[in-house]
Order: C-alpha cells, then structure tokens, then sequence
C-alpha cells in the first residue's frame, strides 16, 4: 500500500501511464495535466489539465502541452543529449503549469527552473502529404457545389484577362448574383450574371436548362471578363467561344455602385 501510494498512478499497470503521469500540474486549479491522443491532423500525443475533461467545471487553463515539447523541455533542463525517463523520474519532483507556454521544473534538489516554450505541433502536421490531402477535399469540395457559398461553377470560372478565378457574389437578397473577377478592382474585366452564365452554359451542352452534375462532367472552365463573350473548355478538349446578350443590362453607374458594395464585404 506504501508503495501503491507512492507512485500512484504508475502503480497501475493496466492504465496507459508514461512517465509524465501525475507529474504535471495545472498551476490554476492544481489538478494533474491528462495524456490524450489526436488523429485528425495525423498522430498527435499532448497533455493538457484535467479539469477540461470535467463538464462546467473547466479552470480556465489555456491549451495543451505537445509530448514532443515536454519531452524536449526535459531534455535540456536534464542537460541530456536525449530523453530519458528513468532520469526524468529521479530528478523531477514535478512541473507545474502556471500559464500558457510556461512550465516550472520543481527539482528534487530544491531547485525551480521556469522554461518558456514555442510550440510547432500545428506547422508540423502540416505535412506535404496532408496539405495535399486538404487541398484535394476543399477542391472536390467546392467543385461539387456543397454548402451555401459553392455552386457548379466555383473554380470553373476564370478570368480571360489575368486568369485569376471569378468568384461568386451575392451583394443583396433582392439582387441578382454576379460573378466577378476575384482581383477587383485591379482587373478591367467585367461581371457577369448567374443567370447569364447558367444559360449560356446550357446552350453550348445542347440542353434545355442548365444541369450542374451533366456542367461538371463536360466542361472543365469557363474563360470570362470579356464583353459579352464566354469561352468555353470542355474536358474532351473542345474549345467554343460564344456570344451572350446580358440580361437586364446595369448602367455603368450601377455596376460601379455594386461591384463598390461587393468590395466592402
């Protein structure tokens, strides 16, 4: 029981414990910090108060603690050229966690060493692999047109006269959508309407309104900016350039005014 009650939770054998175990303490509320595991952005270990864990009665401790950052902490406070855990549990009484970034060693000697650390846990899951998994799913993503901002026409539409991507734009609800050259003002080409654009669309794939599913598997861009002209890549090669009538014509006043409104959001 002397021995159970020493090294606490290490004395269970069945608990997935580490030699941090009961060793770090939150400097708030003074529970110990808890060993947890993230596979979202890859296999990540991090340690952060238990009190988190508890519902409504969080302390207010900020953030977690990376095992790869505490274990490089105690490296260098054990002026060790690596890790080593039978050293950390000889010399360590504990490390308590007064604030974020800031860990204080408690030393059984007496001694008290403060360490402030930087984490690069979020920059290094950033992988090549996974970056590209990421812009994969944004991609399909968009191109599938899913939630509210994305129809069958994002990142199909480009700019003729920069090649920047036309990005779509819904300035007011009683106001027609406009597509327009995500430069802005830096580029002099000209919108154009959703309704243009889905009209034209379908004149060119033979159909008699536009279809988004029949759009994404025929066309892979669609060249814009031009007065009045659309020209069309389709994914089997064809290229067709095509002249459109816009609807409901603006003034250039008015098309000053909105595309002025559309900047400010």
């Amino acid at each position: 029981m002397a021995r159970r009650k020493e090294l606490g939770a290490l004395a269970n054998k069945s608990l997935n414990t580490t030699c941090f175990t009961g060793k770090i303490k939150c400097g708030i509320c003074g529970r110990s910090y808890m060993h947890n595991r993230r596979t979202d952005r890859g296999f990540e270990e991090f340690w952060d108060c238990g009190s988190h864990k508890l519902k409504g009665r969080n302390c207010g401790a900020k953030g977690s603690i990376p095992q790869a950052v505490l274990m490089k902490e105690c490296t260098e406070v054990l002026g060790l050229d690596d890790f080593d855990e039978q050293a950390f549990l000889d010399q360590v009484e504990k490390i308590v966690v007064p604030e974020y970034h800031v860990m204080v060693f408690c030393m059984k000697d007496g001694r008290k060493i403060t360490r402030h650390w930087v984490s690069t846990a979020k920059k290094d899951c950033w992988t090549e692999e996974y970056k590209n998994r990421q812009r994969a799913w944004m991609k399909n993503y968009m191109a599938n047109g899913k939630g509210t901002r994305f129809s069958a026409f994002t990142t199909r539409i480009r700019c003729a006269l920069c090649g920047s991507s036309f990005r779509r734009c819904k300035v007011k609800n009683d106001r027609p959508v406009y597509w327009r050259c995500s430069k802005g003002g830096q580029c002099e080409s000209v919108s154009i309407r959703e309704d243009d654009l889905k009209r034209v669309a379908a004149e060119v794939m033979g159909l008699k309104s536009f279809n988004g599913d029949v759009f994404r598997e025929k066309v892979e861009y669609i060249e814009a900016g031009k007065q009045n002209c659309l020209i069309v890549h389709f994914n089997d090669g064809r290229i067709e350039e095509t002249s459109y009538t816009p609807s409901g014509r603006r003034s250039k006043a008015r098309e000053k005014e909105s595309r002025e409104e559309w900047q400010r959001q």
